[in-house]
């Protein structure tokens, strides 16, 4: 799945299984809901920036964000059908790129932005001058997010510190254009048929076991609505306790949220669901797993940050236990031992036959007959200064960034929990659609999984 070059101007490459799958159900969706694809990456950075004027600042960022696509050609990549497309622009080219790609915003905020802006065709960087806030949107296919992370660190970077010489001239930036993953770790495509059989049947598996726990939610009965991004900010103080706590458990912040969540869903099922269940006691759920780590120089770094580096990996608890420390203890082992390779060698090299599988299923008629899951799919993207500085620049130009959010527009239905850290303060971030789920809901229920932990782990 590497780039070849097929005109003077023009690279392709074959998207993989889970920039396929992307694609289809992005496809899907947008056939369904007026262009609207599923998991359109939100990211939002609230920043003091350095300049004099509005219009300084506008000038400066669309140098920046022409640089960035010198640097990382994949954020003006398209798809046709399930081929990825890049082209070298000419000056014509460019500057309407530039035009329909790098948008100054009268919304107020990022969250009014959500009310009035339409679907992209690529990857879009919006500046709201209202609130100095940038805004960063883009099909899932393309990049996910911890790639987004370490794209607003290079594009911040590049805001702060230009380099010398100007616009670059752009015609050799094809080299840098992102491998697929299976070409970086040198695994075989097609995939060996033994690892093939597991990923389809480990699929299958979470497929069937759908929708698990599930809260009220009307997906499937309404059309999609407005989407949302709510976020939940925990206290400073209580977000260092709660790490505290989780050390001397010996449980990862991660794994105690997302069993706070379980508990949460479990008090808040939908007795209509649990009654028509076989197994209403049955967590399933589908985890995001970045791969970078596994990944050599240079593809691990913010060089290679518009790429799609991860795996999701379905994840059933068939019994969910009554104890949030023996559920979080549960969850925690999945996580420490999905990719060890003393216990699980073959799951980094199944994860390119279950993201196939995944794809091929989706299409398929049987998949939409199939119940989907309710509760929100769980995201954990750590502590986001790894990716994501608090500040750049010097003196004269430099940019404090005051506040760093993720989240996705979720129009078919399966909700997002996203959990952070940054500036010291723990951070939930629930994607959803307003159609399917209600937002006075949604917020109690993030108060509530702020309101377990705390009296789980802090009594």
């Amino acid at each position: 799945m590497s780039w070849s070059q097929v005109s003077d101007r023009r690279w392709e490459r074959p998207t993989n299984g889970i920039e396929g799958y992307f694609t289809v159900a992005g496809a899907f969706s947008a056939s369904l809901m007026e262009g609207r694809h599923h998991y359109t990456i939100f990211s939002r950075v609230s920043v003091d920036l350095p300049f004099s004027s509005r219009a300084e600042a506008t000038e400066a960022l669309r140098l920046a964000w022409q640089q960035l696509r010198y640097e990382q050609p994949m954020i003006a990549t398209t798809i046709e059908g399930l081929t990825k497309v890049y082209e070298i622009p000419d000056e014509a080219a460019l500057t309407r790129w530039l035009e329909t790609t790098c948008i100054v915003s009268p919304a107020a905020d990022a969250e009014a932005l959500t009310r009035i802006m339409t679907p992209v065709q690529q990857a879009t960087l919006y500046y709201l001058p209202e609130a100095s806030e940038l805004v960063f949107r883009s099909h899932h296919a393309l990049i996910d997010g911890v790639g987004t992370l370490m794209l607003w660190h290079r594009f911040l970077s590049i805001l702060a510190d230009p380099p010398a010489g100007g616009p670059p001239a752009f015609g050799d930036e094809p080299a840098r254009l992102a491998p697929s993953l299976e070409t970086i770790l040198q695994h075989p495509v097609p995939p060996k048929p033994e690892l093939a059989a597991q990923g389809a049947k480990l699929v299958q598996e979470c497929v069937q076991a759908m929708p698990g726990v599930g809260p009220v939610n009307r997906v499937g009965t309404v059309a999609a609505g407005p989407i949302q991004n709510r976020e939940w900010v925990f206290p400073e103080r209580t977000s260092a306790a709660l790490v505290q706590a989780c050390k001397a458990q010996g449980f990862s912040v991660s794994a105690a949220v997302q069993a706070a969540y379980i508990r949460t869903i479990v008090a808040h099922a939908d007795p209509a669901a649990r009654a028509a269940s076989t197994h209403p006691n049955r967590y399933v759920t589908v985890n995001s797993v970045n791969l970078r780590p596994k990944l050599p120089a240079p593809y691990n770094t913010s060089q290679y940050a518009a790429s799609l580096y991860y795996t999701p990996w379905g994840y059933v608890i068939e019994d969910i236990p009554d104890s949030f420390i023996e559920t979080a203890r549960i969850v925690d082992h999945h996580y420490k031992t999905l990719f060890d390779p003393a216990v699980n060698p073959d799951h980094l090299e199944i994860s390119g036959s279950l993201t196939q599988a995944l794809r091929d299923i989706v299409q398929t008629p049987e998949f939409l007959t199939q119940p989907v899951s309710r509760d929100a799919l769980f995201s954990s993207l750590g502590i986001m200064e790894r990716y994501v500085q608090r500040s750049y620049g010097t003196e004269g130009r430099k940019i404090v960034v005051q506040d760093v959010k993720m989240g996705v527009d979720v129009i078919l239905g399966i909700s997002m929990l996203f959990l952070y850290t940054f500036r010291d303060t723990l951070r939930l971030c629930y994607s959803f659609n307003e159609a399917y789920e209600d937002p006075e809901i949604i917020q109690s229920h993030l108060e509530e999984v702020q309101k377990v932990l705390v009296e789980e782990l802090l009594g």
